[in-house]
This record gives C-alpha cells, structure tokens and sequence, in this order.
C-alpha cells in the first residue's frame, strides 16, 4: 500500500476513535492528529518519493541532559518534618 493511502487509514481511525472518546481532551488530541496523518498523507501525494523519517542522532548535550534529568528522578526527595 503506497505511503499516502496508509496515512488516510491512519487519520480515518484517529477519527474513529475520536468518534468513540469520552474525555473531550482525548477527543481534541486524536482529531489534532487525524488532522497531521491527512497532512502526511497530502505531502505524500504530492511527493515523488515517500516519506521516511530517521531518527537524528544524539548529541553529547541532549544525551547528558537525559541522564541528568533521570539522576534527578532517581533522587529521594527529603522527607518532610511534622510539627
């Protein structure tokens, strides 16, 4: 199945699901991405390749932010004095 068909299947079940959601916010965020997979699928369409995205690879800086940030997680919070 070319790219942009697979796309519009991808959109028309995030609308399915939106259909069938019952938290407004769940809704708003599968119509928002039914909205990008028919915007994929129209780039796709117009495109004479398909679209294929790679993962950039990480810098020193982003990876040492990650690690960081999961130190910190790891971290025990002090515990609080009751009065």
């Amino acid at each position: 199945m070319p790219a942009k068909d697979q796309y519009r299947v991808y959109a028309a079940e995030c609308l399915r699901l939106a259909g069938e959601a019952k938290h407004p916010e769940d809704r708003l965020i599968l119509l928002a991405m039914a909205q990008l997979w028919f915007g994929l699928a129209d780039q796709a369409e117009n495109s004479r390749a398909d679209l294929v995205y790679v993962t950039p690879p990480r810098t020193l800086e982003s990876s040492a932010a990650v690690v960081q940030q999961q130190q910190q997680s790891l971290t025990p919070a002090e515990p609080k004095k009751i009065r």
